[in-house]
């Protein structure tokens, strides 16, 4: 599940934009692998899909806050694939870890994103639970920060947190 923390107020041009609404709960959906170095440390990536959709109304910021229209959903979806390094732990079946890397975040099916290609900064933690050596359950939450802005003509960039669990197979 992801929420967005972004700013509330996404400039299309220079005091036109949209005053926004994040009460929308958003997720992601994808596989992971894992690549265990030395030391506790791991190398991570895999490929997502998410949604950041929020409700947006198209105002003009000079013009008193006149709103030019109601209401309406910004449908913003992204094939993501993140690139991070863990740091593991250990402490028997449980395993507590950290998370750092970027995300590469590709648009789709957008159509208000000039920009179909934007990067974030990912820093989380969590906890692994070992069934056996084979099977592990996670819980984990994590901040990510868009590094990139999404539109041309404007300095926005998404923020979100996530809280999320997994189901991990070690081969």
């Amino acid at each position: 599940m992801d929420k967005n923390v972004s700013s509330d107020f996404v400039a299309i041009f220079e005091d036109i934009g949209f005053s926004t609404d994040y009460s929308k709960i958003n997720y992601k959906a994808g596989l992971s692998v894992e690549y265990f170095l030395k030391n506790g440390f791991s190398l991570n990536s895999g490929v997502n899909y998410s949604n950041k959709n929020f409700t947006g109304t198209f105002t003009c910021a000079t013009c008193l806050s006149i709103s030019l229209w109601g209401a309406e959903t910004i449908e913003l979806q992204f094939i993501e694939i993140p690139v991070s390094i863990k740091y593991y732990f250990a402490l028997g079946k449980l395993n507590m870890y950290a998370d750092l890397g970027l995300i590469n975040q590709y648009a789709i099916a957008t159509e208000i994103l000039n920009r179909k290609y934007i990067i974030s900064g990912k820093l989380g933690c969590g906890i692994e639970y070992n069934f056996n050596p084979k099977l592990a359950f996670q819980f984990f939450t994590e901040y990510n920060n868009g590094l990139t802005n999404m539109f041309e003509e404007s300095d926005f960039k998404l923020q979100t947190i996530s809280l999320g669990f997994g189901l991990v197979k070690k081969i």
